[in-house]
């Protein structure tokens, strides 16, 4: 006899527990997805070859948010393969140097990630194997106000840069961000696959 109610109950506890998880979820904002075209084939051997794609960066709007993205290609001692991004100023569709906030990847044999600010330095780390299939896993966890809270960056399951993860730079992030470059250079087929995810801190509460 007291079975009936006791489910009645439970249903009704997960009915509200659900409604308010998906009222959070649309309270938070959806998540974005970048996903550049492929690479270009190269008209002349050894030649850079790059492409652009639009990247949009929500923070600092009091909402906590992971960064995140991965790169994986065939790397060799003596190929270029990275990502960068920045401020397209002159809005050409096309990131010069002049406006890179951040540059990540892999160059002859090593990983490496340069912050170009003035008080940022360029950082390598050599891995043990200098040559095929790499995957490089990238996330930053930012805070309601837009700064860095916690960094992972992994070269498959070891960690890369621990140094830089212990003291978080501002330059790793930035709310004007709006462009990103995939380039690659070298004679070596890149074979590349680069995606990356700007979304809400996923937070579960559990009421009952």
């Amino acid at each position: 006899g007291c079975l009936r109610p006791v489910l009645w109950k439970m249903k009704r506890t997960a009915s509200i527990l659900a409604a308010w998880l998906l009222s959070f979820g649309i309270q938070t904002g959806s998540a974005a997805r970048v996903e550049p075209a492929p690479l270009p084939f190269p008209v002349h051997i050894d030649t850079e070859i790059s492409t652009n794609c639009i990247l949009r960066i929500r923070i600092g709007d009091g909402v906590s948010r992971t960064f995140a993205f991965t790169l994986d290609f065939d790397a060799t001692p003596s190929n270029n393969v990275q990502i960068a991004f920045g401020h397209d100023a002159d809005t050409d569709g096309v990131l010069s140097i002049e406006e890179t906030g951040m540059t990540i990847g892999w160059d002859c044999g090593a990983w490496f990630v340069n912050g170009t600010t003035e008080e940022a330095d360029c950082l390598s780390e050599t891995p043990t194997v200098r040559d095929g299939r790499k995957a490089l896993r990238f996330e930053l966890l930012l805070q309601a106000d837009g700064s860095p809270r916690r960094l992972t960056i992994r070269d498959g399951e070891n960690d890369l840069f621990q140094a830089l993860s212990a003291s978080l730079p501002a330059w790793m992030c930035d709310s004007s961000w709006d462009l990103m470059r995939l380039t690659a250079r070298g004679v070596d087929a890149p074979n590349e696959c680069f995606e990356a995810h700007i979304e809400p801190d996923r937070m579960i509460f559990l009421l009952r």
